[in-house]
């Protein structure tokens, strides 16, 4: 149930945006994706207590909200690898991330490869 709420929340034609909080949160993280999002500013978003966010997100998402952003950031560096040769710094900054060596200690975890790796794998020679 989630995971349909979740896709229905998400998906780009959807017209909750205007009326459900959380989907235009979502809409508001991959936004500011490269920015320093905290809870309290996403709570303010969806005009929502911190906690009352923090359980609502989960429960609507099936994640937390700092698990979100980081698979969306994620997924931004994903398609940054494929698609370009900027260097590793220039797409940990510009997906939101301050500290290269988190960026691609979580790549990993996510991935299962290096981001150095990825991009191997995913560009032909």
């Amino acid at each position: 149930m989630q995971t349909q709420a979740r896709s229905l929340l998400l998906s780009p034609e959807t017209t909750f945006v205007n009326v459900n909080r959380l989907a235009h949160v979502a809409q508001y993280i991959n936004k500011h994706l490269h920015r320093n999002l905290q809870i309290r500013e996403l709570a303010d978003e969806a005009c929502m207590s911190e906690p009352n966010f923090y359980r609502t997100f989960k429960q609507t998402f099936g994640m937390t909200a700092v698990d979100y952003i980081n698979q969306q950031r994620i997924a931004l560096a994903s398609q940054l690898l494929r698609t370009t040769n900027r260097c590793l710094g220039d797409i940990s900054v510009e997906c939101g991330f301050n500290n290269l060596t988190y960026f691609m200690k979580l790549f990993r975890r996510k991935i299962g490869f290096s981001p150095t790796q990825y991009r191997k794998q995913t560009i032909p020679d």
